[in-house]
């Protein structure tokens, strides 16, 4: 029982540490952000991006904060990096599918290398998806959304640098597997 808690824990630490990386990526890629912002750091052997604007990253810490005990309770379907117009309509979106691994997975010979070379490739995939898409609209936001797999999983909310409280969305999804 204390392997397969300990591999919850080491499974939610991981994502939730690749998901924390992965905003700041998508942030400074699609320009959300001026680029003065961000330092260059290396993630999995990869170059990211990482944002020093202490507020913004204090809430994205928030953020994944909120959303790293449903992944430690396997409540994640996916999790979604928004970016939405001035109007809030979402332009576009970086969508994250989990999949939790076994307590024997995780400790298994080469796990932790297969999973950082995969996460190395997920980086370097976001680092050039730029060059693929269109420009966003001057003034886009972003936002995370949270896809549950259990009802169980409650909205949870952060708050701005403005002391507002802002809902992390963490809605359920119906599966669209046929029987």
């Amino acid at each position: 029982m204390d392997a397969i808690l300990a591999a919850d824990e080491a499974y939610a630490c991981i994502l939730s540490e690749f998901i924390e990386v992965a905003i700041h990526l998508v942030l400074y890629v699609r320009k959300i952000y001026p680029p003065g912002l961000f330092q260059r750091r290396r993630k999995y052997n990869v170059p990211v991006h990482i944002c020093a604007h202490p507020e913004l990253n204090k809430y994205i810490r928030r953020v994944v904060d909120d959303v790293k005990p449903m992944l430690e309770a396997n409540q994640v379907d996916h999790i979604a990096i928004v970016i939405k117009n001035k109007e809030n309509i979402p332009v576009e979106s970086f969508v994250f599918k989990t999949q939790k691994g076994t307590a024997n997975d995780i400790c298994s010979k080469g796990f932790s290398e297969t999973l950082e070379r995969d996460l190395r490739t997920l980086l370097l995939k976001l680092s050039g998806s730029d060059s693929l898409l269109s420009d966003n609209p001057p003034d886009s936001t972003f936002s995370v959304e949270v896809c549950t797999s259990d009802t169980a999983a409650a909205s949870a909310t952060v708050a701005t640098e403005q002391g507002q409280q802002v809902s992390l969305l963490a809605k359920e999804c119906k599966s669209n597997k046929s029987n």
